[in-house]
C-alpha cells in the first residue's frame, strides 16, 4: 500500500554573525601546480548579513508524519537528492527504499517506498530511472526504470559487467549515463547499446554532473584530485588537476556560468577554477575556510551556501568572493551539541529554492537556510 505523509516545518532562528569571525584574505591561497593568482577582494572586513534557519525535521524532532520511517538505532540518511522542476525535490533515503517528494521547495514533503534498495535515483515528468543492485547470480542488472513514480521498477540489462558497482547516474536527453569506478557507461533510454567512456581522471568517480553551455551540454567528472570535462557526446575528456600535492576528493562541481567559473567541494575544502589574465586555467583553494570537507554548493544570484561534513556550512553575498563559516550557528537551531552528534550531522545536498536554500543532512535534517 502506498503511504504518503505531509511534513511542515517547525523552529525558526535568526542568527546574527560577529563580524571579526568573518574576515576574508585577499587571495585565495595557493593549490598546487596549474594554479592561476587571482584576487578575491578588496581585503576590506565586512560584516555579513545575518541568517535565518528553518529547522523542518531532525532527528528526536521528527514531524509526526514522518516518525515511522526511523526508530531509535537508525535514522535514514540522505543517499542521493535531485532536483526536478520548479520547487520539486526528491529524495532518497538510507537503506534505498525510502522516497522523500516536496513540491514547495521543502516546505511540505510526501514519502512512500519503493519495492526495492536503489542507490541512485533519477526523477522525471514520466519515466524515472535508478541504479540497483546486482542479482543473485552477479549479473549486472543495475539500471531499472519506473512508471508509477518509483514504487515499482523494470530492469534494465546493460549487458556489461559492472565493477565497482555504480552509484552515480545523470539523465540528459535522450540518454542515461553512470559512473562506476574511472569510467562512464552511457546509454539511450529506448535501446540496450551502451558504450564505455574514460574520463583520465584515474581514481574512483566521486562527482557526475552536466551543465548548459554555450556550445551545448558540458558534463563534468571529480575524482581524487582532479577533475575532468567535455563538450557533448563526441567531445574529448579534458583532465585539470585541482591540488596535485593534498589530492582531495571531488564531491561536487558547481557552474557559475554568468561569472564563467566553477566551484569544487572537496574533501580538502572549496576549490575555484578560474582563468588568468594570460588565459591559463588554474584551480584555488578557498584558504579562509580551511581544510574542512565539503559535499556541495549552490548559488542564487550573489548568494551562495556550501554544506559539508560534520555540520559545515559557509555562506557568501558576493558570489562567492568572501566566505564566513556559520557551522556552529546552523547547530546550535538542531539542537547539536556533543562532538559525537557534530560527527553524524553530515550535510550532503545544498538546493537553491525560491524560499532559500534547501539543506539535506544525515540523520533526516532537513532546513531552509535563507541570508
Amino acid at each position: 500500500m502506498l503511504e504518503r505523509h505531509g511534513i511542515i516545518g517547525g523552529v525558526v532562528a535568526l542568527l546574527c554573525l560577529s563580524p571579526l569571525a568573518c574576515h576574508e584574505p585577499t587571495a585565495m591561497a595557493h593549490a598546487g601546480e596549474g594554479s592561476v593568482s587571482i584576487s578575491t577582494g578588496s581585503g576590506v572586513e565586512r560584516a555579513p548579513r545575518g541568517v535565518v534557519v528553518e529547522v523542518i525535521a531532525a532527528p528526536g524532532a521528527l514531524p509526526k508524519a514522518l516518525q515511522g520511517m526511523a526508530t531509535a538505532e537508525m535514522v535514514p540518511d540522505v543517499i542521493d537528492a535531485r532536483r526536478v522542476s520548479g520547487q520539486v525535490y526528491v529524495l532518497l533515503l538510507r537503506p534505498g527504499d525510502l522516497i522523500l517528494r516536496t513540491r514547495d521547495a521543502g516546505r511540505h514533503w510526501e514519502w512512500w517506498r519503493s519495492e526495492m534498495p536503489l542507490a541512485s535515483i533519477v526523477p522525471g515528468d514520466g519515466l524515472w530511472w535508478s541504479l540497483t543492485d546486482i542479482d543473485e547470480l552477479g549479473r549486472a542488472n543495475r539500471v531499472a526504470r519506473s512508471r508509477d513514480e518509483g514504487k515499482t521498477w523494470e530492469l534494465r540489462m546493460t549487458g556489461q559487467r559492472l565493477e565497482p558497482s555504480p552509484r552515480l547516474m545523470l539523465s540528459y536527453g535522450d540518454g542515461l549515463a553512470l559512473a562506476t569506478g574511472p569510467f562512464v557507461l552511457r546509454g539511450q533510454r529506448v535501446s540496450e547499446q551502451w558504450q564505455w567512456s574514460n574520463p583520465q581522471v584515474a581514481s574512483e568517480i566521486s562527482a557526475f554532473s552536466t551543465e548548459e553551455s554555450a556550445d551545448g551540454v558540458r558534463y563534468w567528472v571529480g575524482a581524487q584530485g582532479r577533475v575532468a570535462w567535455k563538450h557533448g557526446e563526441e567531445g574529448a575528456w579534458q583532465v585539470e588537476a585541482v591540488d596535485t600535492a593534498l589530492l582531495p576528493q571531488v564531491y561536487a562541481v558547481v557552474p557559475r556560468p554568468e561569472r564563467g567559473d566553477h566551484l569544487a567541494a572537496t574533501s580538502g575544502g572549496l576549490y575555484w577554477r578560474r582563468s588568468g589574465g594570460d588565459g591559463s586555467v588554474g584551480w584555488q583553494h578557498v584558504g579562509s575556510l580551511g581544510r574542512h570537507t565539503y559535499f556541495d554548493a549552490a548559488f542564487q544570484g550573489e548568494l551562495g551556501v556550501a554544506v559539508g561534513a560534520s555540520g559545515e556550512v559557509a555562506v557568501s553575498d558576493d558570489g562567492g568572493l568572501h566566505w564566513h563559516r556559520v557551522t556552529a550557528e546552523v547547530m546550535e537551531a538542531f539542537a547539536v551539541s556533543s562532538a559525537r552528534e557534530k560527527l553524524d550531522a553530515n550535510w550532503r545536498y545544498v538546493f537553491a529554492t525560491s524560499e532559500g536554500f534547501l539543506l539535506l543532512g544525515d540523520g533526516l535534517r532537513i532546513g531552509l537556510l535563507r541570508l
